[in-house]
């Protein structure tokens, strides 16, 4: 017999391991990119990783209009770079969240 605690400790559960299991794919994905020579780029990583979770979060997306081609391509990079920071945010406040409520899960 299940009881209710069960099910939502597996339910946080469940929700924690995705959450890492997309980290760990993107982090795998990525490695060419962030990696060269045996040598880490930690910022170009948090960025890669943060960039599919902040795109959606961020409030303006500048449009690269009446730029020109260059500058329409510098504002193209602002907003990847401004998306993959505000996403490593939140990549880490999604991650304490998960685990607090987790932990609500086991011990309440």
């Amino acid at each position: 017999m299940v009881t209710e605690k069960f099910k939502r400790i597996a339910k946080e559960l469940i929700q924690f391991t995705l959450k890492i299991g997309e980290v760990y794919f993107l982090t795998a994905f990525f490695r060419p990119l962030w990696m060269e020579n045996g040598v880490s780029n930690y910022v170009l990583l948090a960025v890669l990783v943060g960039f599919p979770f902040g795109i959606s979060k961020m409030f303006v997306l500048l449009p690269p209009a009446s730029y020109g081609i260059g500058g329409g391509v510098g504002v193209l990079a602002l907003d990847l770079i401004v998306g993959g920071l505000i996403g490593c945010i939140c990549l880490v406040y999604n991650f304490i969240a998960n685990l607090i409520r987790l932990m609500m899960a086991i011990f309440a």
